[in-house]
């Protein structure tokens, strides 16, 4: 008995020791878009917009995978909105804008991704749209979407790592 003992604790131990894998398959980060304010918008919150939003707002589907709370090897991503131009930006950055700067306000953390260009995940691309009927900052996982920048889309960094959408 003494031995069953020993090697059932051993075995608990070992699971706290040795590094678990997290997993984000089971929390989609959501896509937006709303042509008539000209913002793309993500959110792991199905009801605050569902899947047949209103006031010009469209279901675009699910841009990746995320984790909804923080696992070893992730890091926030705020997510914050800009009234005067009416765009949503996200940032695993907290020194970028902190609670919020140059108009920009501070939502909350949104979720938990990867650090860009680590090992776990594929790269999640930020775009920018400078244009004045669009204003917009874009996110994918596809490359191949916009490339190093197309109609009107700039290349900004690799703002984070994401688990690819189901």
């Amino acid at each position: 008995m003494k031995r069953v003992l020993t090697l059932l604790f051993t075995l608990a131990l070992l699971m706290f020791l040795v590094p678990q894998t997290a997993s984000a398959t089971g929390t989609p980060l959501y896509e937006y878009w709303n042509p008539y304010t000209g913002d793309h918008f993500y959110t792991i919150n199905i009801n605050e917009l569902g899947y047949y939003p209103g006031n010009g707002w469209t279901f675009e589907g699910v841009a990746c995978n995320v984790f909804a709370t923080q696992e070893t090897g992730t890091t926030p991503l705020y997510r914050y909105y800009n009234y005067q131009v009416g765009d949503h930006f996200y940032t695993t950055d907290w020194n970028e804008l902190g609670y919020g700067n140059y108009g920009w306000e501070f939502d909350f953390i949104e979720c938990y991704v990867y650090p860009a260009y680590s090992e776990s995940g594929i790269p999640f691309y930020e775009y920018w749209n400078q244009n004045a009927n669009v204003l917009d900052h874009y996110y994918t996982t596809d490359f191949n979407e916009l490339c190093w920048g197309a109609n009107g889309w700039n290349f900004s960094e690799v703002m984070c790592n994401v688990e690819p959408a189901d």
